[in-house]
């Protein structure tokens, strides 16, 4: 059975959630980074490095899938 990419993307989300609150839990001293940030900077940070993310992945698959047909 193949997973769809939405379902694939959402299960990473989650476990990098949780990843981070178990983190977060165990050491306190790594909020200390972001003491002077308030939320909305912090999430529109998050939300910029993953659009960078996908804009990047995008442009390696057109590459990547342009090459692969002219080699057809």
């Amino acid at each position: 059975m193949k997973t769809c990419r939405i379902c694939i993307y959402s299960r990473i989300f989650l476990l990098l959630i949780f990843f981070l609150v178990i983190i977060l839990l165990l050491n306190d001293e790594l909020l200390v980074a972001f003491k002077g940030l308030e939320p909305l900077h912090i999430s529109l940070l998050v939300v910029g490095f993953l659009g960078l993310g996908a804009v990047s992945k995008k442009i390696l698959e057109i590459f990547f899938l342009e090459k692969k047909i002219d080699s057809d």
